[in-house]
């Protein structure tokens, strides 16, 4: 298993993962419906725009199999709420469900924090739903939850919880990943 930085190519390849991987995280917790109509090529387009606005103050990195098959990605930068106090944020991360266990995610999310440091980031954030799984996960990364919001996805209204990582020099306490 390999991570590496993603480019404009991978674009369609990164889309397909992150239709595939809301259907499995999200089952049971965001509508069937919903889920059956998330649109592969819209999502490319949606990533196709990140690469062009990005300015190098945000990253995508990708998992590759042995096929070289992306089958994860993580991506993150500046952040988008910096009312939190917060330097960076983790955008996003999605493994296909065949590969979660098996510490992808942990890499993916220690390449990230490692391009935080070397653009200068002192603490990062981000936001998941309170329903996903991943809480637990980034919990055990050291994440500590701070806020709450809702979030309107399709016809439903979902808590999206917003989870941080402090520097240490201003909080002994945390563990950053």
């Amino acid at each position: 298993m390999g991570i590496r930085e993603a480019s404009i190519e991978d674009t369609a390849a990164i889309a397909q993962v992150h239709v595939d991987s809301w259907r499995t995280a999200y089952q049971g917790i965001i509508s069937d419906e919903y889920l059956a109509n998330l649109d592969v090529k819209a999502r490319e387009a949606g990533w196709i725009r990140f690469f062009e606005q990005s300015n190098r103050s945000s990253v995508i990195y990708v998992a590759v199999n042995e096929a070289d098959s992306i089958v994860g990605f993580i991506s993150g930068g500046a952040t988008r709420s910096p009312e939190y106090g917060y330097d960076a944020e983790l955008y996003s991360i999605y493994l296909l469900s065949s590969y979660q266990g098996q510490g992808i995610g942990a890499r993916l999310a220690e390449e990230i924090v490692d391009y935080f440091r070397r653009m200068g980031y002192r603490s990062f954030m981000l936001w998941v739903l309170e329903q996903n799984s991943a809480v637990d996960f980034y919990k055990r990364l050291g994440g500590e939850v701070f806020d709450r919001k809702e979030l309107v996805i399709g016809e439903e209204t979902f808590i999206e919880l917003a989870v941080g990582w402090k520097s240490q020099h201003e909080n002994n306490h945390s563990r950053t990943p």
